[in-house]
């Protein structure tokens, strides 16, 4: 924010810039929440295609809304696909852009298709930090 004005009586100059450290308090806040996203309604976001998230909300067994290696694992071999361990590791990692070890849908719906699904917001980047006011004169 700005400092404040700096004026003569030097409570005036405090207060302009106090009032932006809230914004500060955002910082963090939406971190995650993009990533989890789609798993109560098993239902593709309007705007997307539905398949990617039909397989997701397939794969993730126990309705988390987050893929583990071992639900992918899992239908891996229920449906005889038969990749190794190895390959689905190096899926999981290119999948799993924020590094939890996990896959959200949003993660999943761009690993499968190449594009950001239309809810996908990014991981909820914090809020920028308030400026310091400006001294009094």
């Amino acid at each position: 924010g700005d400092g404040g004005n700096g004026g003569d009586s030097g409570g005036e100059g405090n207060g302009g810039g106090n009032g932006d450290g809230g914004n500060g308090g955002g910082s963090g806040g939406g971190s995650g929440g993009g990533s989890e996203g789609g798993g109560g309604d098993r239902e593709a976001p309007e705007g997307d295609e539905a398949w990617p998230w039909e397989l997701f909300y397939e794969i993730d067994s126990d309705g988390s809304g987050q893929i583990t290696f071992d639900e992918i694992r899992t239908f891996v071999e229920n449906n005889n696909y038969g990749n190794s361990d190895d390959e689905l590791r190096n899926l999981m990692s290119a999948g799993d852009t924020d590094g939890d070890g996990e896959l959200s849908g949003y993660e999943f719906y761009y690993l499968l298709t190449g594009v950001k699904s239309v809810q996908d917001n990014g991981e909820g980047g914090g809020g920028g930090g308030g400026g310091s006011g400006g001294s009094g004169g």
